[in-house]
C-alpha cells in the first residue's frame, strides 16, 4: 500500500490499495496516487458501478493517476497501468444520497492511451476527456446523469453503453466523425441537428464524412435509451 507521497518510488508492477480501513479517520476523504511506471497504455476500471464520479486529463501530470474520494470510500488498487475503482454494495439509500454531489475526482494522465470500463452502472458521471487519447469506453448495468466530453479519437474508438441509459450526453467537436447504432425502444435521442422521439426499431446514423474517416467513433446503445444526446459544437 502506498499513497501520494511515496509514489515517486514505488515500481510499475507494484501493487497499491487504498479502501475504507485507510480513510476511517480521513473525515474529509482519501488522496490516492499511482505512479506512470513503464506502463504503456491505461485501463480505468469500475467493477462494481459508481456514482458521484469526476473524471479528468491532466497533460502536465507525472503520475499514471489521481484520485481523490470523498465519504463513501472504495477500493484502489494500481498494477501495470491497470487502475480497479471498487465501491462496495450501494444501498439503494447511498445510490439516492451520494449521487447529488461528487464523491470521486479521478485525474488521468494524457501521455497514455485508456480504456475506460464500468460494470454495475453509473449515476452522474462528469468526464471531460479532452486531450486523451482514448481508446474504449464502455458502461454497462445502466447509466443516468451522464455527461462525456469527448476528445478527438485516433483510429476506430469504441463506444459502448448497455441497454436502459438515460438522461446521457456525449458532446464532441463538430468536425469529429461519428457512427450510432441505437438499439429498439430509444425515446427522446438527439443526435448532432436531428431529433428522434419514440422509436420502435433501431437507428443508424452516421456523420456525411464518417465512411471515409479514418478516426471516428462507433457508438453502439443499448434498447430502452431515453433522453440520449449525442452533439457536437
Amino acid at each position: 500500500m502506498y499513497s501520494s507521497k511515496d509514489s515517486d518510488t514505488a515500481s510499475s508492477n507494484r501493487t497499491a490499495a487504498v479502501g475504507p480501513d485507510a480513510a476511517t479517520e480521513q473525515r474529509s476523504g482519501i488522496d490516492f496516487a499511482a505512479p506512470l511506471g513503464g506502463a504503456a497504455a491505461g485501463h480505468l476500471l469500475f467493477p462494481a458501478g459508481a456514482a458521484g464520479v469526476t473524471l479528468h486529463v491532466d497533460p502536465t501530470l507525472v503520475e499514471l493517476c489521481r484520485a481523490h474520494f470523498e465519504r463513501h470510500i472504495p477500493t484502489v488498487q494500481a498494477q501495470d497501468g491497470v487502475v480497479t475503482i471498487r465501491y462496495p454494495s450501494f444501498s439503494l439509500f447511498n445510490w439516492l444520497v451520494y449521487w447529488r454531489e461528487p464523491v470521486a475526482e479521478v485525474t488521468l494522465t494524457a501521455a497514455l492511451p485508456w480504456q475506460i470500463k464500468i460494470h454495475g452502472g453509473v449515476s452522474k458521471l462528469t468526464a471531460d476527456l479532452r486531450g486523451l487519447r482514448l481508446a474504449k469506453l464502455s458502461i454497462d448495468g445502466g447509466a443516468s446523469g451522464v455527461l462525456v466530453m469527448l476528445p478527438a479519437p485516433v483510429g476506430r474508438v469504441p463506444i459502448r453503453i448497455g441497454g436502459g441509459a438515460s438522461n446521457v450526453t456525449f458532446r464532441r467537436a463538430a468536425a469529429i466523425a461519428a457512427r450510432v447504432h441505437v438499439q429498439s425502444g430509444a425515446s427522446n435521442l438527439t443526435v448532432d441537428e436531428h431529433y428522434f422521439g419514440a422509436m420502435s426499431g433501431e437507428i443508424h446514423w452516421e456523420t456525411p464524412e464518417a465512411r471515409q474517416a479514418a478516426d471516428y467513433y462507433d457508438i453502439h446503445i443499448g434498447g430502452g435509451a431515453s433522453n440520449l444526446t449525442i452533439g457536437s459544437d
